[in-house]
């Protein structure tokens, strides 16, 4: 039998199937240890780029190692560790908590939908990802996941064709905008595939630009007609 040294784990640690597969190092640990585990998610390998916490647990625990009870788990190679974890916690929690809590605030007043629409309308103005340059950001598609609310989807739907405005319209290419948007759409939603809902709505604001764009290039050649 050959001893794991601290140094064998420093090495490891910096190649890429040691980042793909640590999860499973410290499931396999937490297993060991830990009392009991009454619910346990640490994906590795290929399953390790699903959005969401690298681990989630609930176990009745041996601390400090394993913590008694729920919870997260966040892996990083770094030395700032404890910063990234804080960071990635953080990131997101604080969006996710904001809207469980304005949602139980507006389904007691009766205010349901109404709030679902708001929130999906504030939501339209995330930032692109700063990691794949898609819209929209990640922690917007962690909540669309998560909430899986279609009214607050619409409400994006609605605060994204807001957000074009009046503009105006060459009339050799009437749709240009339209087709570019309904473009963009489609290839972000393939950015975000592993975000099945967000997918899901961003063809579904693809194919909404697409029939707008149709029909304004159906009335320019109606009206080309006239002329």
């Amino acid at each position: 039998m050959r001893w794991i040294l601290a140094q064998d784990l420093d090495r490891w640690a910096d190649t890429q199937i040691g980042r793909a597969e640590i999860a499973r190092l410290v499931g396999m640990a937490i297993c060991a240890t830990a009392r009991t585990v009454h619910s346990f998610r640490f994906p590795s390998g290929d399953s390790a780029q699903i959005p969401g916490f690298d681990g989630h647990l609930i176990a009745d625990g041996v601390p400090p190692f394993v913590p008694d009870g729920e919870s997260v788990w966040e892996f990083g190679a770094g030395q700032d560790y404890l910063d990234k974890a804080d960071e990635e916690y953080q990131k997101r929690t604080r969006l996710q908590t904001w809207i469980v809590a304005a949602r139980r605030a507006a389904a007691e007043s009766g205010r349901a939908r109404a709030a679902d629409q708001f929130i999906g309308e504030a939501l339209a103005r995330a930032p692109l990802d700063p990691d794949d340059k898609a819209w929209p950001h990640r922690i917007v598609r962690d909540v669309i996941e998560s909430v899986g609310s279609e009214e607050i989807e619409r409400g994006i739907q609605i605060g994204r064709s807001n957000m074009q405005g009046a503009h105006a319209i060459d009339p050799k290419h009437p749709a240009a905008l339209e087709r570019h948007l309904a473009t963009q759409a489609r290839a972000w939603a393939g950015t975000a595939a592993r975000w099945p809902r967000t997918a899901a709505l961003l063809n579904s604001m693809a194919s909404q630009w697409e029939r707008l764009a149709e029909a304004l290039e159906q009335r320019a050649r109606q009206d080309a007609m006239r002329d």
